[in-house]
């Protein structure tokens, strides 16, 4: 099911505080639709209207540059200061901002200077329903009437009638009451309590020894703290969150926790979202490395074209000694014999001429440039082992992508439909999916993981927390590594029955709580020190000491120095027998 996105911009200066407005836009919405806004200017009134969006949506529009999000967009809500007289609405601006056959709701505090004929042709010639909303009641009957003759359903947040009929229809405008409603003298009255629903989900919700504690439980106390709560827990079930669903549309709960983004467009349907208070990274925990023992150092697999150049240095050499002993053998001549014809072909006849006496500086250059050849060769030989990533261990899965490459299958005990989501999302997603496997026996789990073929899903959160470990044993806690990266993410939120009435209070408050940042505070508050020494294993990269890798450019000069020192004492030792 598509969603149909309702996009508020504002401006500086745009509306004023009006408690009209929440239920106005309540009426406007349509079912089953979300409104989702961006406050620049962190306003009250940007506040209120806030409270009942999901995330904030943005584009870059009338002057504010806002966070691109990815959503289908059918719907718009469109915020506007107090135009000028004359003024109207761009309409190359609303071509390139907004799809055709757009549903488009104009919010403004004064009609009166709003151009009606110009949004009309603009209305007609992109097929938009536009529909405009008066915030300030600075309009009169005559305004009404233009928007009526063009076909406009004109809403206003005025507390009394002062429109004569005549003028025009009473479906032109919407009266609606003061928006005053305590949640609190309601509950007192009926002498209730505010119902929670959840299951064990750490460290979101933690129940032991009759004890209630994680992250969802004091944000609870912190937002609603003089209220009666009563908070229910679940059984641990194969999937709670369909215990969940069930008991607020029989309304037995009044709101649940330990809600992820996973579901939402089964979700936004039928249930009351929150603004999410957290995000979740999604990703994979496999088989670290392990070092290969000393005595394989020979057999790391280094790069093709090292390999490329072992293999030919050891063909010529084992080529050249059997030509030099075929030569010794069969034509009687010794090895000096060799450099010497060698030299001869090379330098000429003249060389042994022009080098009339041994030169004492150049055999004692030659010595030291032995010395600093096997002080480099040394190094060299050493920097080999840095052309490995890491050194002396076997094959690894460093990323999503490698373990896609190589088929690593992921194991998962609760079939919660995250395949199914996940072939939705298309691209690498689907071939993630293909690589699912549901196992709920823990015991097969880690005897599977131990193969280094398999891996389990991990959600990673702030400091360095994880959850859905809690399956690995010992072994499984020392051998295991968290992917970088996140191939897919959730949000935390609170679900509430449709339309409710604490809808406004809980978005309001849990967005000062989050502008204040109390969410960072209890989450590194409800991750112990025990947590955080059993999850710090997960994120070392591979069994045993890391490595520093050595830099093979500084010695690439030095290199070629070498071949040619090689090349000299090869002349060297020529001129040496050929001077006797």
């Amino acid at each position: 099911m598509k969603l149909s996105i309702f996009l508020l911009i504002l401006l500086e200066e745009v509306l004023s505080k009006n408690e009209n407005l929440q239920g106005i836009l309540f009426k406007i919405i349509q079912e089953g639709e979300t409104l989702c806004f961006v406050n620049k200017n962190d306003s009250d009134i940007g506040n209120l209207v806030r409270s009942v969006s999901l995330h904030d949506l943005s584009i870059s529009i009338y002057g504010f540059d806002f966070i691109t999000f990815d959503v289908h967009c059918t719907s718009y809500i469109l915020a506007l200061g107090v135009l000028e007289l004359g003024g109207n609405i761009d309409s190359l601006e609303f071509s390139r901002k907004f799809k055709s056959n757009s549903n488009i709701l104009v919010v403004i505090n004064d009609i009166t200077h709003l151009d009606f004929s110009s949004i009309h042709q603009i209305s007609l010639k992109q097929g938009f329903n536009i529909k405009v909303l008066e915030v300030k009641n600075q309009s009169d009957g005559s305004i009404l009437q233009q928007s009526n003759e063009l076909d406009f359903i004109l809403y206003s947040t005025l507390e009394q009638k002062i429109f004569d009929t005549t003028v025009c229809p009473d479906d032109a405008y919407l009266i609606l009451p003061s928006f005053n409603w305590d949640p609190l003298n309601e509950l007192k009255k009926l002498n209730q309590s505010f119902q929670v629903v959840g299951f064990s989900c750490p460290p979101f919700v933690t129940f032991h020894d009759n004890n209630l504690t994680g992250l969802d439980v004091e944000l609870i106390k912190l937002i609603f703290r003089n209220w009666p709560i009563h908070f229910r827990i679940l059984n641990d079930t194969i999937n709670p969150y369909n215990d969940l669903k069930l008991l607020l549309q029989n309304r037995t709960a009044d709101m649940s926790s330990c809600s992820s983004w996973l579901t939402i467009e089964l979700l936004i349907a039928k249930y009351g979202l929150s603004p999410y208070y957290h995000e979740n990274c999604f990703s994979f925990v496999v088989h670290k490395p392990s070092r290969l023992p000393d005595a394989t150092f020979m057999y790391q697999c280094f790069r093709l074209s090292l390999w490329c150049f072992i293999i030919f240095v050891i063909c010529f050499v084992v080529v050249s000694m059997t030509i030099f002993q075929k030569i010794c053998t069969e034509e009687k001549m010794d090895i000096e014999k060799i450099f010497i014809l060698i030299s001869s072909r090379l330098v000429g006849n003249s060389f042994k001429e022009r080098l009339t006496s041994r030169s004492k500086v150049l055999k004692y250059i030659l010595i030291l440039w032995c010395l600093c050849s096997l002080i480099i060769i040394t190094y060299y030989n050493a920097g080999l082992t840095s052309i490995l990533q890491y050194p002396r261990v076997d094959l690894q899965v460093n990323s999503i992508k490698d373990m896609i490459k190589m088929s690593i299958y992921w194991l998962e005990r609760k079939n919660v439909g995250i395949q199914s989501f996940l072939r939705t999302l298309g691209g690498i997603h689907d071939k993630i999916a293909d690589l699912f496997i549901f196992e709920k026996d823990a015991a097969t789990i880690n005897s599977q993981l131990r193969t280094g073929k398999f891996a389990i899903r991990v959600e990673v959160l702030p400091g360095r927390g994880l959850r859905h470990h809690e399956v690995l044993d010992e072994y499984g806690r020392t051998h295991m590594k968290v992917l970088p990266g996140c191939f897919m993410k959730h949000y935390c939120v609170f679900v509430l029955q449709k339309n409710s009435p604490y809808h406004y209070f809980l978005s309001r408050k849990l967005l000062e709580v989050i502008s204040y940042g109390f969410v960072d505070i209890l989450f590194k508050k409800m991750i112990d020190k025990q947590h955080k020494k059993i999850v710090e294993g997960f994120f070392t990269v591979y069994i045993g000491d890391e490595n520093n890798i050595l830099s093979l450019s500084k010695i690439q000069g030095g290199f070629w120095l070498i071949m040619i020192g090689w090349l000299l004492a090869v002349i060297y030792f020529i001129y040496e027998k050929y001077c006797k």
